[in-house]
């Protein structure tokens, strides 16, 4: 199987993380930056439309930085941009597997409840997974 990782930094964690698991018996291509909000994720897949277009699953993680650093600040812009950012997955021709990653110690779970809502209310766009 041909897999597309683009993520935050628990995608880039070298040879210890989820990803190294999934090269024992895939073609794993790996586009992750580490630490960056989804309008990063979103440049990469557009830069790379036809790439993971032609491969069998995109795997994404955005979530951990969003939910610190952007959910609450932005309000109602970045809730409409990460909609659209979902109605773009939608639309590529590519199975689109979420990953959100507990985050431990949060003050307030608001924003992390929020992105859960969001993506479940989402299901008929993208494959909400939570590890």
């Amino acid at each position: 199987m041909k897999i597309i990782i683009v993520g935050t930094s628990n995608s880039v964690m070298g040879n210890k993380g989820f990803i190294e698991s999934l090269r024992i018996d895939n073609e794993v291509i790996q586009l992750s930056s580490g630490r960056t909000p989804f309008l990063c994720t979103l440049k990469t897949i557009m830069l790379n439309q036809k790439l993971i277009e032609s491969s069998d699953i995109l795997i994404i993680d955005h979530y951990i930085n969003d939910i610190n650093f952007y959910v609450l600040e932005k309000g109602p812009d970045y809730i409409k941009m990460v909609k659209d950012f979902y109605i773009y997955l939608s639309s590529l021709n590519v199975n689109v597997l979420n990953l959100m990653f507990p985050i431990l110690g949060l003050k307030s779970r608001k924003a992390y409840n929020f992105m859960k809502k969001l993506l479940n209310t989402q299901t008929n766009l993208i494959y909400p997974y939570w590890i």
